[in-house]
C-alpha cells in the first residue's frame, strides 16, 4: 500500500516474457476487505479454470 493506494501488478496474462508462468490477478472486494489473489499458470488455456465468485 502506498499513501492509501493498493498497487497490484500480476504480470502478463498472455506474454510470459522472462517469467516461468503467466499470471492474472483477481481482487475480491467486500464491504470490509480487499483481498488480492495472484493466479499463476503455465498455459493460456488454463484460464478456462478461473471462475468468478
Amino acid at each position: 500500500m502506498e499513501n492509501g493506494t493498493i498497487l497490484f501488478n500480476p504480470g502478463s496474462a498472455t506474454d510470459r516474457r522472462w517469467q516461468e508462468h503467466f499470471g492474472v490477478g483477481l481482487i475480491h472486494v467486500t464491504s470490509d476487505r480487499i483481498d488480492p489473489e495472484l493466479v499463476l499458470y503455465d498455459d493460456p488455456r488454463h484460464l478456462r479454470n478461473v471462475s468468478r465468485r
